[in-house]
Parts: structure tokens; sequence; C-alpha cells
């Protein structure tokens, strides 16, 4: 389950401050740690954490607004539950579908260290969402005094809906929908965020 940070705000940064010295964490802190400043507004940042059965933190996911542009410019993400991967993969998957269906943002950038083993899985959730990567960046990020790479990617919240029964279909892979899958009956009206 994911709530606002604000919730668990002391819990969240005993759990960041328990990771400085953790080299699993390397690629969450780069070359620098410090407390996580919790917003109580969206304005900002989209700032969630993911519980556990026993209501604990166990991940952390942020996203940036660029503002006036009103997309997310950037994406945090960590885990602190090592041994719950699962657990963790379904909240990311969520935290993504709550900034695209229901908070409805446009469009979501983010990079990712190209040697960080978690980048594997952020390919496959941005080919899932419908995103697309859009390059990598040299010598993007400094950790543990070496330059790595980024990868960047990039999600359009663009999707095809139904004009008789409303029923959204993400678009993937240049798909065109003409008749509603639900309905059988609608017409699939393609849906630009940026028009």
């Amino acid at each position: 389950m994911i709530v606002p940070a604000y919730i668990k705000t002391d819990e969240l940064n005993n759990k960041i401050a328990a990771t400085i010295l953790d080299p699993y964490y390397k690629y969450y802190h780069l070359s620098y740690a410090e407390a996580i400043k919790i917003e109580t507004s969206f304005w900002q940042k989209v700032q969630l954490v993911s519980l556990n059965d026993k209501n604990e933190v166990c991940g952390y996911f942020k996203g940036e607004w660029a503002r006036p542009e009103n997309y997310i410019n950037s994406i945090t993400t960590v885990n602190f539950d090592k041994d719950n991967p699962g657990l963790f993969a379904r909240d990311i998957i969520n935290f993504f579908k709550y900034l695209l269906f229901e908070l409805e943002v446009k469009k979501i950038k983010f990079d990712s260290v190209l040697d960080n083993p978690a980048r594997i899985h952020y390919d496959k959730l941005v080919e899932n969402l419908g995103g697309r990567v859009i390059g990598i960046e040299k010598y993007e990020h400094l950790i543990n005094d070496k330059y790595h790479d980024s990868k960047l990617y990039e999600i359009i919240n663009d999707r095809w809906e139904c004009d008789n029964c409303k029923y959204t279909v993400k678009q993937k892979n240049g798909d065109i929908y003409r008749k509603c899958k639900k309905c059988k009956i609608g017409k699939m009206i393609y849906k630009n965020p940026f028009n």
C-alpha cells in the first residue's frame, strides 16, 4: 500500500539514515546523503511511502514537478526491504499509475544510473506503461569518485478512450485502436494530454 510520506516522516528519515553506509544504496545516495524534506502538499513534489503488512515503511517514491510545464521531470525510488522485492515492485507500479491515472500527469521524465541493477526493472516498467528510452547521457552521476552514465526515460500520458463507455487503453508501440474492446460499439478516440 502507498500513502503520503508526511504521515511517516520520522520513520522514513530513520530508514534513510540507516542506509547511508550500506553500499547497496549507492545508486540512491549517489555521492552524498541527506535527510528527506517532506512536503505536506503535492505542489512541488509527490512523495509517497510503501507500507508492509505491519504498517512499516518499506519504500519511498518521489516525483518532482516541472512548473509551469506541469509534468514530472524527476523520479526517486528506494526500497528499504531488500528481502521482499515483490512488495516494492507492486508499489512502484502503483506509484506510476497514481501519477498517470489519478493525478493525470501529462508526462514523466526520469533517469537511472546505467550500472544500477534496478535499471532492468525500469526498462520493463517504462515499456509496460507505453513509454520509451530517450537515450544515454554520458558521465552524468558521480558515485564514490567515479562517473557513471545515465539512461533517460519518458512516458507520455496519451491514451485511447471510447466515445461510448469511456473505457481507456494506454497507447503502446504505436498501436491504433478503432473499435472499443469493452462495449463493442464505441469508437476509440486518441487523447493527447498536450492538446
